[in-house]
């Protein structure tokens, strides 16, 4: 232990003796080790951590599934939840959350007005699929499923300490909720602290209180596609088993039902995976990318040491002849690199930890789990396993090249003794591998460029400059028993006001928000989506898949304050009231589904609202295309109805101004409050802002990888440099020698470069044969551009070859400089 402390003091004192090598050690390790830690942490908490209830491979959510209505994941209909519960086997408990359009929020009321929570409406045996017991009180019973059922409300541990002061007796006191209309409900039970499924939850609604009824198994009710279900695999049964058994029971509910709205098949997905799998390929494409990093810092590091070995040889062959053993040469130089790697390690830790708190805050929101991300033990243990690792990596080559020590051969030569030439082509084949690893990080990065701009210069169907958002919520209950101050009422004076306000050009109002119709992965973000419609004067479907589309409520000035362009007929008019005929438009994707080569102008169409009253809307215009869900994802049908026939709880407020639009938020929250102070404003953000979230994922991964490869590449360009440096110093005796006999400065310049450009042409080679394995990974992050792209391909060549020019010019200019006469008289 003695000795391997000297050799840790000895190579601390060498080190503070070469500040320059050092300090280039350091930040390369720093950066490569803290980029690879900073990611695990965050794979850890997203992909790796499992969800934090009892036996969580247990839990599935499960989807209906239909290829005819092109569509893998939707939300199950009440009467399909009743005859999958019923019928199946599989499951030891099953439970429901309705959904509904925009985010999970509720309005809370209290003395000083409403504020708004973030709130989830859960059936019966939503906590038992869970596992999960409260702390106080009980979960929701039963008989509580049903919509003539007492509202009951379970407390969050945070909402409980923060709104009731950790009161245990706050069971049986009740909070007055606006949700879908105003209710007092009643506090049961309070959740265990760390519990907030879906996420950030605060408070849990009974389901009754939504209106969602679900019917006795067998019922031939089917209604809307309103239910998140998630279920618990019984003891025994896998995922295939339960996706068999359920793919059977929905084929019988397709032919029992052709007419509904019935999925043919049903798609069983372990709940951990359907909430990350959205950024799963993302952030593993990420922690291959530091990883390479990490390979390309080690080939550097070793080559550096196999460099700083060979000037040092003189000093190892007389420690050997002074009686050092091979092993205590091999030892020293271990700890010299693994003494590097440590400090390193330790920087890259404190870089990590800065790193995952930026993250953090720039893509919170977007990417699921995210906040769990912690420098914990187990964070710690993989940044010293990788410490370790690099250290032995890098150093154990240029070890065991210095420590081979030939005393015979350096006594009779009167010089340090050893293989320059073996060093001389490992640093070679380092430097290739160097040069092949930077390729591929360069040309993801070409790809993922192309891709973002492909994205950017998707056309959104609306002019996002200038336009402030509001959401409200308008579902208190004088808007739902007060037939002269209804939703229609508030909104359109509201809408008056605003306009009126100085700078305002124009305002308006919808339920949904253009990109903000995605929800989980694959499925509408809206239990009122993908509707069923039929057109009057054609026959009637026989099946669902023959005509579905997406509803949108608007005010008559969304399309003109959001700049929708309008292809045909008219916009919604004021006159289009409550007491007028029922009228839409339709999108130009619609339009041209469902009527090609045809004008929809006049035709009528009704859609399934679950009303036994039947309504034919007249379509009145055509309106361009909307991204309602992503950009990336091609426009869905849809239809537009007017605010005023088709009332909405949820509100978005669309103002467009001349001005910097934020400067409208403290305005247009003093008209809210004079008309009602119990409707809150949740959010307040520009259009352009939503535009750019929708890119924020993209452009955050390939600004990332960009770093990555500009690192790659300037690892690379010191790798060549160090090989040719030190081909220069290893022949300055030969090339002196060259020119003495007349060789031209030229001449010598060439020979050199020429090496540099051999080495890395070798490496751009393999490297572009990695690209093309690597480009089918980044496949699925990629818009419209080809995974093997030639244009990226070959510009990355061109950046290689620029590189590696420029990192021999200057070793090139020294052995053209080289004094012949200098050379001979020094030798």
């Amino acid at each position: 232990m003695s000795a391997v402390l000297r050799d840790l003091v000895f190579a601390s004192r060498t080190l503070r003796k070469s500040p320059g090598f050092t300090w280039i050690a350091l930040l390369t390790l720093a950066i490569s080790i803290g980029a690879n830690t900073a990611l695990f942490s965050i794979i850890r908490a997203v992909l790796l951590r499992p969800l934090p209830y009892p036996e969580p491979g247990r839990i599935v959510a499960l989807w209906e599934r239909n290829p005819r209505l092109g569509f893998e994941q939707e939300l199950a209909t009440p009467g399909d939840f009743a005859d999958w519960s019923s019928q199946s086997r599989s499951f030891s408990a099953i439970g429901y959350s309705p959904a509904w359009p925009g985010a999970r929020l509720v309005n809370m009321v209290g003395p000083q007005g409403a504020e708004r929570i973030a709130g989830a409406y859960a059936s019966s045996g939503y906590f038992d699929v869970l596992g999960i017991k409260p702390m106080l009180g009980r979960v929701f019973g039963p008989e509580e499923d049903a919509s003539s059922s007492p509202p009951v409300a379970l407390l969050s541990y945070n909402l409980w300490r923060n709104q009731f002061s950790g009161d245990r007796a706050v069971l049986g006191r009740s909070v007055v909720i606006d949700s879908f209309h105003r209710s007092s409900f009643k506090v049961i039970g309070v959740m265990p602290e760390g519990f907030q499924f879906p996420q950030k939850t605060e408070i849990w609604l009974s389901s009754g209180q939504m209106g969602v009824t679900v019917p006795p198994p067998g019922s031939p009710q089917r209604g809307g596609p309103w239910l998140e279900v998630i279920g618990r695999l019984a003891h025994g049964r896998s995922i295939g088993e339960a996706q068999a058994e359920l793919r059977q029971i929905a084929q019988r509910l397709s032919a029992r039902y052709p007419r509904d709205r019935v999925g043919s098949d049903v798609k069983v997905i372990e709940l951990h995976d359907q909430i990350v799998r959205s950024s799963k390929a993302a952030l593993l494409v990420l922690f291959g990318a530091v990883g390479v990093v990490l390979l390309i810092a080690c080939a550097n590091m070793a080559g550096l040491l196999l460099a700083r070995s060979a000037a040092r040889r003189k000093e190892l062959t007389v420690r050997a002849a002074l009686g050092a053993r091979r092993s205590d040469l091999l030892r020293q130089v271990l700890c010299e690199s693994i003494l590097i790697a440590a400090l390193g390690g330790v920087c890259g830790v404190l870089l990590s930890a800065w790193s995952v708190d930026g993250v953090k805050r720039l893509l919170g929101e977007s990417i699921p789990r995210l906040g769990e991300a912690s420098l914990d033990i187990s964070v710690l243990t993989f940044a010293a396993v990788v410490t370790l690792g690099v250290g032995i990596l890098f150093g154990a080559v240029p070890a065991l090249f210095s420590s081979r020590i030939d005393l015979n051969t350096a006594l009779m030569e009167g010089r340090p003794a050893g293989a320059s030439l073996h060093h001389k082509h490992l640093r070679e084949y380092l430097v290739i591998g160097e040069v092949a690893l930077a390729v591929t990080l360069v040309s993801a990065t070409g790809l993922l460029i192309r891709s973002l701009e492909r994205l950017q210069d998707v056309d959104p169907g609306f002019r996002s400059a200038g336009v402030t958002v509001f959401s409200l919520d308008m579902s208190n209950s004088t808007y739902s028993d007060d037939a002269h101050h209804t939703p229609q009422q508030f909104f359109s004076q509201l809408l008056e006001r605003v306009a009126a306000l100085p700078g305002v050009q124009s305002a308006g109002g919808t339920s949904l928000l253009p990109l903000e119709g995605g929800g989980w992965e694959e499925r509408p973000g809206s239990g009122w989506s993908n509707q069923v419609f039929a057109v009057e004067g054609r026959p009637a479907a026989t099946s669902p898949a023959a005509q579905t589309a997406d509803p949108r409520v608007v005010t008559p000035g969304y399309f003109e304050t959001l700049g929708v362009r309008l292809r045909a007929g008219r916009f919604f008019a004021h006159g289009d009231g409550p007491n007028a005929p029922p009228v839409a438009l339709v999108n130009e994707a619609m339009a041209k589904r469902y009527w090609p080569g045809e004008s929809p102008l006049g035709r009528r169409f009704r859609f399934n609202r679950e009303s036994d009253r039947i309504v034919w809307h007249e379509i009145v215009g055509v309106v361009g295309d909307v991204r309602s869900a992503r950009l990336e994802a091609e426009a869905r049908p849809e239809f537009y109805l007017p605010y005023t026939q088709a009332p909405w709880h949820d509100a978005e407020l669309v103002v467009r101004g001349g001005r910097d639009p934020r400067q409208f938020a403290s305005a247009v929250r003093a008209q809210v409050k004079m008309l009602d102070r119990n409707v809150p404003i949740s959010r307040v953000r520009t259009l352009s802002d939503l535009l750019g979230d929708a890119t924020l994922q993209p452009r955050f991964r390939t600004g990332l990888i960009g770093g990555f490869a500009m690192l790659a590449l300037l690892l690379s360009a010191l790798g060549v440099y160090g090989v040719l440096s030190q081909i220069v110093e290893q022949r300055t005796k030969e090339i002196g020698v060259r020119m003495a006999l007349g060789a031209d400065s030229t001449d010598v310049f060439r020979a050199i470069v020429i090496v540099g450009l051999r080495t890395t042409v070798i490496g751009i080679a393999l490297g572009l044969l990695g690209s093309l394995a690597l480009g089918r990974v980044l496949a699925g992050l990629l818009f419209r551009v080809g995974a093997s792209d030639g244009v990226v391909l070959s510009a990355t060549a061109v950046v290689l070859l620029i590189v590696g020019i420029a990192a021999s010019y200057v070793p090139g200019r020294r052995a053209s400089r080289v004094d012949p006469m200098v050379c001979l008289r020094y030798e």
